[in-house]
């Protein structure tokens, strides 16, 4: 139970990891966009 509960809770943070590095690839495309025109 209490190891379910953890790998869950490690998902949840994997998952704001990889939402974070979107967001961040996602601002770094679009500064670069900007640059190039």
């Amino acid at each position: 139970m209490f190891f379910n509960e953890r790998i869950f809770c490690l998902r949840g943070d994997i998952h704001s990891i990889l939402n974070v590095f979107s967001m961040f690839r996602g601002e770094i495309l679009s500064r670069q966009r900007e640059a190039g025109h």
